[in-house]
């Protein structure tokens, strides 16, 4: 089911912030996988439903749905999803201002040996966010100039995909890299 055509438009209809489309469309995805048992099919819909819960402000929602994400990935022996799940949970109480916690998660799964280069980049961008909410724009720009290298090493450059541009661009100016903020925000007009 998550390589079907309609789970991938579901999934891009949220990255392109139409989260009502994403939200008509995935629910059914959700009860198809759970009746036929099908479990990588149902993390992927729930790595999705996290965040168009965050995003929409139900981080009520979003944690409840990251906690059943990590159970389901954990007790699967799904990895790829695990580590998914382990961020989106950690995205979640970072958004919640449990920084604490969201730091600790992220760096295990950032120096985690099995993390592959999706969610090692996403984890920078995460902690970025983590240090700007604790004031510290110049550990947050560490991890946001690596975030960006990644996403260019990797050609990402529809930001739907990695929303950590406007953290970066806050963090420049932070430190008074002001050159490079103006670059970074002429690259994000050109999207």
């Amino acid at each position: 089911l998550s390589d079907r055509a309609d789970a991938s438009y579901a999934a891009l209809l949220k990255y392109a912030d139409d989260l009502a489309g994403a939200s008509a469309r995935l629910p059914a995805l959700l009860q198809e996988a759970r009746n036929v048992g099908d479990l990588t099919s149902i993390a992927y819909v729930l790595a999705h439903l996290v965040h168009i819960e965050a995003w929409t402000g139900n981080l009520d929602g979003a944690e409840r749905i990251a906690a059943e994400h990590l159970v389901l990935a954990t007790q699967g022996s799904l990895r790829g999803q695990g580590a998914q799940a382990r961020y989106n949970l950690a995205y979640v109480f970072a958004h919640r201002g449990r920084l604490d916690e969201a730091r600790s998660m992220l760096v295990e799964l950032r120096d985690d040996p099995a993390t592959d280069t999706w969610d090692r980049h996403r984890s920078h961008g995460a902690l970025g966010f983590v240090a700007l909410s604790t004031g510290d724009p110049s550990t947050a720009i560490e991890h946001l100039d690596e975030w960006d290298t990644m996403l260019r090493e990797m050609h990402f450059g529809e930001p739907g995909y990695s929303r950590w541009h406007l953290d970066r661009l806050c963090a420049l100016v932070g430190v008074g890299r002001i050159d490079d903020a103006i670059r970074h925000l002429d690259q994000l007009l050109t999207f």
